[in-house]
């Protein structure tokens, strides 16, 4: 097979090469904006507490994390600044009867939740993202994931403080 491909780069090399960066730059600005560590899941379950049956696998480009038993949970510890607003961003798919969560508490005021169903869906085996804003009352917060039953499916996590949100 060696020699089958010319020695000298095609006449769209470069061009490749400057969309590879332009990617490279972009994931790389989304994960610094991003305040959950892995809320893509592309190191696995790396920065998250999860229990044994929650897994990550690959679906489609991407990686997501499956819980599928309801004693299934993940979570994740941050610290922020509690004088800023922040965006809670999720998106996910809820497989057959039940309910996916994820849970944001502060640890000072009530938790709050969004829910996924089954019935979210607009067709079938898409995800559906999700928000909610949240101005935290301490600088620690917690996230966590859970379903009550079927299969819940969760591609990102992100949290994102409004103040970049401005700034860009």
């Amino acid at each position: 097979m060696s020699g089958a491909l010319p020695a000298v780069p095609g006449m769209n090399f470069d061009i490749f090469q400057q969309l590879l960066a332009v990617i490279g730059n972009a994931r790389a600005l989304y994960e610094q904006r991003n305040l959950v560590s892995n809320g893509t899941f592309g190191a696995g379950i790396a920065n998250w507490n999860a229990t044994d049956g929650v897994t990550v696998q690959p679906e489609g480009p991407t990686s997501v994390l499956v819980l599928s038993n309801w004693r299934d949970k993940a979570f994740q510890n941050l610290r922020l600044d509690p004088d800023r607003g922040y965006v809670l961003r999720v998106t996910a798919r809820k497989e057959g009867a039940g309910k996916g969560t994820v849970t944001i508490s502060d640890y000072a005021a009530s938790p709050e939740t969004l829910t996924f169903t089954s019935c979210d869906e607009n067709t079938s085996g898409t995800f559906v993202t999700k928000t909610l804003e949240i101005f935290p009352d301490t600088d620690s917060i917690r996230i966590d994931i859970g379903e009550t039953e079927g299969t819940f499916r969760v591609e990102s996590v992100e949290l994102i403080c409004m103040k970049q949100m401005e700034d860009n």
